[in-house]
C-alpha cells in the first residue's frame, strides 16, 4: 500500500473517531499512534492500517511455504530463485511486481527487529522433508550457516563439532509430517489480526500503565473514562492550553474555581455530594480525595472480591459518566439530567449494566437499592 494511501486512510479514521464530519475536523485530543497502540500499552487497540495490510503481505509467505505443490507456488520459484526469493533474491525483469515488494519488506522487517525472519521456521517430525544442513529447523540459523562443512571435515573447530553434537542430542523425530511453523503464535498457525497486533506492539508507543477497560459497561462509557485518565476532556484549563478562545476559564457550574478534569469530577460541590452518597450506598468508608485518580487507586488497592470490584468499578464508571453528562448539559443549556436525579441516574445504569452485560449472576433492584454488594 502507497504511503499517501495509508496516511489518507488513517486521517479518515482519526477524523471519525473524534467526531469530525466532512468538512468538519474535531479537536484530536490524544495522539493517533497512541489511539491505535494496544491496552497493555495504554491505548485503544484499533491497531494501524499500515501494520495490517503488512500483516496481509506475509500471509502470501506463509501460504507460499506450506502450499508448495500449487501451480502459482512453482511459477514463483521459477521466476524468482530457491524459496521463492526468500532464501537468496533471483534479479528478474519486473523488479517492482507484487512479489518483489514482498520480498523486499520482509528483509526490511528483518533488518528492523520487527519480525526476524527465523519466526517462519521448519518443525521437524519424520524428518523425510527436511534437509539436514539448508532448512532452518534447529536454532536461529541453518547448520550450514553456522557449522560450515568444510571447517567440521577440516578439524579447524573440534569445538564446533563437540558444539553441534550437543545441539543435536536432544532432537527427536517422531511420527508426522514436517510442516512450517509461525513463531509468534502459540500453535504455530499464522493468523492476520495476531501478526498485526505484533508489529504494532514493536512500533507503536507505550505512553503509562495499561487501559482501563471494564468489560460491563458501554463501549462509549470505557472510551470516556480512558479519556478521563489520560486527562484529555475539553474542560476549559485544556481548551486555553491548546489556544482555543472560550469566554471564561471558570467552571460553567459553579463559577468559582478554574475548570479541570479533576474540578469537574472531583472537587465541585454538586460532584463531591454526588461522591459521598455513592461511598454511602456502598457502605465504604474511604478517606481518599474524591477524583478519578484517586478512585481507581483506591480501588486498585482495596481487598475485595473480584466480582465485587468489578460491581465498584461500574459505579464509579457510572459516576464520571452521569457527573460529566451533567455538565455537558449545563454548558450546552440542555436540561436532560437534572442535579436532583443524578444518584437515581446512577444507580439505574449500573444495576442495568450489571444484570445484563455479564452471565455470572443476577442482581434484584430491591437488593441493588439497599447495598449493591451485599446484592450479588
Amino acid at each position: 500500500m502507497p504511503v499517501s494511501v495509508a496516511k489518507k486512510l488513517e486521517s479518515m479514521r482519526s477524523a471519525f473517531f473524534w467526531g469530525g464530519v466532512e468538512g468538519n475536523r474535531k479537536m484530536a485530543w490524544i495522539k493517533w499512534d497512541h489511539v491505535q497502540a494496544s491496552k497493555e500499552k495504554c491505548g485503544l487497540d484499533l491497531g494501524s492500517i499500515v501494520s495490517f495490510n503488512v500483516a496481509l503481505m506475509l500471509k502470501w509467505k506463509w501460504r507460499f511455504f506450506n502450499y508448495g505443490g500449487l501451480v502459482w507456488v512453482q511459477v514463483i520459484n521459477s521466476l524468482y530463485g530457491n524459496k521463492g526469493g526468500f532464501g537468496g533474491f533471483k534479479k528478474v525483469a519486473s523488479g517492482d511486481s507484487p512479489w518483489a515488494r514482498l520480498i523486499a519488506l520482509d528483509k526490511k522487517l528483518d533488518a528492523s527487529g520487527v519480525i526476524r525472519q527465523n519466526v517462519l521456521r521448519w518443525k521437524v517430525r519424520s524428518g523425510h522433508d527436511t534437509l539436514f544442513w539448508l532448512d532452518n529447523w534447529v536454532g536461529e540459523n541453518t547448520l550450514a550457516e553456522v557449522y560450515p562443512r568444510r571447517q567440521l571435515e577440516g578439524g579447524v573447530s573440534a569445538a564446533q563439532m563437540e558444539e553441534l553434537v550437543f545441539k543435536l542430542v536432544n532432537e527427536k523425530c517422531i511420527d508426522g509430517q514436517d510442516y512450517w511453523q509461525w513463531g509468534i503464535n502459540s500453535d504455530g498457525q499464522y493468523t492476520v489480526s495476531s501478526t498485526r497486533q505484533w508489529i504494532d506492539d514493536k512500533v507503536l508507543p507505550t505512553v503509562g500503565r495499561a487501559t482501563r477497560w471494564c468489560s460491563w459497561v458501554l463501549k462509549k462509557v470505557k472510551i470516556f473514562v480512558w479519556r478521563v485518565l489520560w486527562n484529555r476532556l475539553p474542560t476549559r484549563d485544556l481548551l486555553i492550553s491548546r489556544g482555543i478562545n472560550v469566554d471564561s476559564d471558570l467552571c460553567p457550574l459553579c463559577n468559582i474555581e478554574n475548570e479541570s478534569v479533576n474540578h469537574v469530577l472531583g472537587s465541585y460541590e454538586v460532584a463531591s455530594s454526588i461522591w459521598r452518597l455513592v461511598l454511602r450506598w456502598l457502605q465504604i468508608h474511604a478517606t481518599m480525595s474524591l477524583g478519578p485518580e484517586n478512585v481507581f487507586q483506591w480501588l486498585d488497592e482495596v481487598k475485595v472480591h473480584k466480582d465485587k470490584k468489578k460491581v465498584i468499578e461500574v459505579i464509579v464508571c457510572t459516576t464520571l459518566w452521569a457527573i460529566w453528562r451533567l455538565r455537558n448539559d449545563s454548558v450546552h443549556e440542555v436540561r436532560v439530567l437534572r442535579k436532583n436525579l443524578l444518584f437515581d441516574f446512577i444507580q439505574e445504569f449500573s444495576f442495568c449494566w450489571c444484570n445484563s452485560r455479564q452471565n455470572k449472576f443476577r442482581i434484584l433492584w430491591v437488593n441493588w437499592l439497599q447495598h449493591p454488594l451485599l446484592a450479588l
